[in-house]
């Protein structure tokens, strides 16, 4: 939940303009739907097995990806 708090405050005090996010949690859709209505692009870190477990659901809440 704290995570989440950063990411509203650095939204909200315009300090960041992309947020890299290395998870597999769903539980930070609302950050990220948060962040996005700051104009924030929001970029999910992954592996290919996690996009293969999630058959790719979490990523539509992410404006990109990246593998890694």
């Amino acid at each position: 939940m704290k995570i989440g708090f950063d990411v509203a405050k650095l939204c909200i005090k315009s300090i960041v303009t992309r947020i890299l996010l290395a998870t597999s949690d769903a539980d930070f859709i609302p950050a990220i739907h948060f962040a996005k209505t700051y104009n924030v692009e929001v970029v999910l870190l992954s592996d290919i097995d996690f996009i293969k477990r999630t058959k790719g659901r979490l990523l539509k809440a992410f404006t990109s990806h990246r593998l890694v």
